[in-house]
């Protein structure tokens, strides 16, 4: 069962069950937002004040913010849903997949749940290069 909530540091570190990735500055501040309100969904408009600058276009931009951002937190377990002309909530995934699509390997095991490891290190969830 993974834990209630992630964080996310000033360094930008977001950390779920004993993994962790480093974030763009973007990503972070989204993360941070939707962190605050975990599990809940978080106003189109709210985040827009948090990633958005007033030279950038509002929704497209968001949207951008939120794609990487889903993609980046998928392996840890965490999934970010759009819920359309309201805003996004992050939550647990059901089930953890990679960004590649393939199931989270946990200990050498593609079918253990990610985060049910049985050591205590944390582990950094990172893309490929060119992925």
């Amino acid at each position: 069962m993974p834990s209630d909530v992630p964080t996310v540091d000033e360094f930008g570190i977001l950390r779920q069950d004993g993994t962790f990735v480093i974030l763009a500055p973007s990503e972070q501040a989204l993360a941070q937002v939707l962190i605050t309100d975990f599990g809940a969904v978080v106003h189109d408009d709210i985040l827009e004040q948090h990633v958005v600058s007033e030279s950038e276009s509002r929704r497209s931009t968001l949207r951008k913010h939120a794609s990487r951002l889903r993609k980046r937190v998928a392996p840890l377990g965490l999934a970010i849903t759009c819920i359309r002309n309201v805003g996004y909530m992050m939550h647990h995934a059901p089930n953890p997949v990679a960004v590649n699509g393939d199931p989270v390997a946990v200990n050498g095991d593609p079918a253990a749940p990610a985060g049910s490891g049985h050591d205590s290190d944390e582990r950094s969830v990172e893309e490929s290069p060119g992925g």
